[in-house]
């Protein structure tokens, strides 16, 4: 099996064997390339872009259904900057490396659109919200979501993380035993992550309930396949379960948005506790009406869908390469996130006891993690979770759908055309990153992340206009969790590193990742624990 490429690039390698496809992962992703086909239409003419078409009529489809990421780091290592894929006459442009990955991300909504790609979550999210809207409402809609990630209302999130990871530990972990951590962070994020969406006013959104939510989610994660995408209310078993669940969380935020607006007309919109909801309540499209309860409910349904299954997916592999990376070589990745944070708490500490004595005031102090602290200060954590996301991205491909012709360095990109980027494919660039494949940390302290975003160098977050909301949201909570654990529990790997789940449209680790936990005793300093267990704390490599 040969590419179809200009003169010298052929290369059978890159594709992986047929034998590593399942019949039905072939069958399903035949059905949804020839459908691709009937709905976006097949390209005339003759085209300047690199197409990789090793077999007659399918194309590449059925590479892409043994491994979509392998093959498009492969073929992107040997074309460079932007091929198509044929998948049964549909071709995908892709787009690779800084230069190239602008065609993407500096476009307007009026060139390159979401709608037409992201069909396939309209069962999840609802009719007429955000990728079933027209732009104009659709961008409102954005903006009642940005409105409740704003600084102003991040500080006030970051004490209800904090609480909701001591809670979730002392239920759920206890003294000691082994989990699988996948399901420990799908479990864990969407406590911390409903807490604050609708749970910071009541003691509502316990551990039992964020268990129900993180399965109802897994279940709507289940439902986005590749037939989805031209075929999204196919009666298929998965998306059987998917409008299930759908209609289960509707019920549960309905009643949540029910509870809000009694208690506001009875004791008026909270001034000291505000949270998502409390946001949309309050908004006002550029018409003046206020959102409807149906609205509300698949607004919210998106946004912990967005932030959820990404930031528990990101959780569990930093953990993972915390736990098997980096260990014995002086890096030391596990040993200096946990030296980062014992510094910071015994910093605020000692500064409080000294306030104290010159108060003339008694009593021990016990100062947790703040805001400032988890969001200004902890750069080694935050540089952990960076290079998990660039080696791990949970979302593997970024779509767009050609409203108007495009043109880039004399290729042409006809209306019509569906041009995609991979955020794994430019985390593993080696024109980009020295030594990509490896687990370094370290790389994010000798460079600002958000430059090497801009500069299209890392896009796990996306880029350009349609940059992640939740970002800023996603630190924090990630930041939490590591911290609590590592403070409360020592923790051990019990199998090798897995590798990524390609089945899925959402990208996670594939296989449980057993981990073994032992709560450190009251009173026990955190470090003499974790060196006692083979982990020597080290002070964080810092910024310069």
């Amino acid at each position: 099996v040969r590419l179809t490429l200009p003169a010298g690039a052929a290369d059978a390698a890159l594709f992986p064997p047929f034998d590593s496809l399942s019949v039905w992962q072939a069958v399903a992703t035949g059905i949804w390339a020839l459908l691709l086909s009937s709905v976006f239409g097949i390209f005339a003419g003759a085209s300047t872009v690199p197409v990789v078409s090793p077999l007659p009529v399918l194309g590449a489809a059925l590479q892409f259904a043994a491994g979509p990421v392998t093959l498009v780091r492969r073929v992107a290592r040997e074309v460079r900057e932007t091929f198509a894929l044929n998948m049964c006459g549909k071709k995908i442009f892709f787009m690779s490396g800084p230069q190239a990955l602008d065609v993407v991300f500096a476009a307007t909504d009026e060139e390159l659109s979401q709608k037409e790609v992201y069909a396939l979550v309209t069962p999840l999210f609802g009719k007429g919200i955000v990728y079933d809207a027209e732009l104009d409402v659709r961008l409102q809609q954005f903006h009642f979501l940005t409105g409740g990630l704003a600084e102003r209302f991040m500080k006030g999130y970051a004490p209800i993380v904090v609480q909701a990871c001591e809670t979730y530990f002392q239920h759920e972990w206890k003294e000691k035993g082994t989990v699988d951590i996948n399901v420990t962070m799908a479990e864990l994020v969407m406590l911390t992550a409903s807490k604050c969406l609708l749970g910071s006013v009541s003691s509502t959104f316990s551990v039992k309930e964020a268990k129900e939510l993180a399965h109802l989610y897994h279940e709507l994660e289940q439902g986005i396949t590749y037939i989805s995408a031209v075929a999204p209310n196919l009666p298929i078993p998965k998306h059987i379960q998917r409008s299930k669940a759908r209609q289960r969380l509707a019920e549960i935020f309905g009643e949540k948005i029910r509870e809000r607006r009694k208690l506001h007309s009875q004791q008026g919109p909270s001034r000291e506790s505000v949270d998502v909801l409390d946001v949309l309540l309050a908004s006002r499209y550029k018409d003046g009406r206020a959102p409807t309860d149906d609205e509300m409910t698949g607004l919210l349904i998106t946004l912990l869908f967005a932030g959820q299954h990404t930031s528990s997916i990101t959780s569990a592999w930093t953990i993972i390469y915390l736990l098997t990376e980096g260990r014995g070589n002086g890096q030391e990745p596990l040993g200096r996130l946990i030296g980062e944070w014992m510094s910071l708490v015994g910093e605020k500490e000692k500064k409080a006891e000294e306030d104290k004595e010159a108060k003339g005031q008694t009593g021990a102090s016990t100062l947790g993690l703040t805001y400032e602290m988890i969001t200004k200060q902890m750069e080694w954590g935050l540089s952990c979770i960076l290079e998990a996301l660039r080696l791990t991205p949970p979302l593997v491909f970024v779509m767009r759908y050609a409203k108007v012709s495009r043109k880039w360095k004399g290729h042409t990109f006809p209306a019509g055309s569906v041009l995609a980027a991979s955020p794994p494919e430019a985390g593993h660039n080696p024109d980009v990153w020295e030594r990509p494949e490896e687990y370094r940390p370290q790389r994010w302290i000798e460079v600002d992340w958000d430059t090497r975003r801009k500069a299209n160098e890392f896009i796990s977050f996306g880029n350009g206009r349609h940059t992640c909301m939740g970002r800023r949201f996603a630190f924090l909570q990630i930041r939490t969790i590591l911290a609590t654990m590592t403070k409360n529990y020592v923790i051990k790997s019990r199998c090798p590193r897995p590798g990524i789940d390609e089945s899925q449209m959402v990208v996670g680790p594939k296989g449980e990742f057993l981990v073994e936990f032992e709560k450190i005793p009251e009173g026990v300093d955190p470090k003499k624990a974790w060196e006692a267990a083979g982990v020597p704390v080290l002070p964080p490599l810092l910024r310069a």
